[in-house]
């Protein structure tokens, strides 16, 4: 149960670190998506449609690289995650079959 614990605050330290590298590019890019949104609502002379249209676009291009690096460390984590819990569990075969095979001896 300790393994648990601490494979669980690896996993949130990993995230906790992805958070604070990326969070001045994301607040960036949350302040740049804002002023084009304003500038879109702006214009009067695009339809109600074509302003949803391009508020979507603009929101889909900005934020897309912040998708995609935290989609990479989810990624990442996972595979972590994954990889030290089948160590985990082949740690408690090997205890458990050392202790079949003393039973046994």
């Amino acid at each position: 149960m300790q393994e648990l614990r601490r494979i669980t605050l690896l996993w949130d330290e990993l995230w906790l670190g992805t958070l604070v590298q990326h969070h001045a590019e994301i607040s960036r890019r949350l302040q740049q998506l804002e002023l084009e949104v304003v500038r879109v609502e702006d214009n009067v002379s695009l339809s109600s449609a074509d302003k949803d249209r391009l508020i979507a676009e603009k929101h889909r291009i900005i934020l897309k690289p912040v998708s995609n690096n935290l989609h990479l460390s989810s990624l990442a984590t996972l595979c972590l995650y994954v990889y030290k819990m089948f160590v985990f569990l082949f740690l408690i075969m090997c205890v458990v079959f050392v202790r079949i095979c003393t039973k046994l001896s």
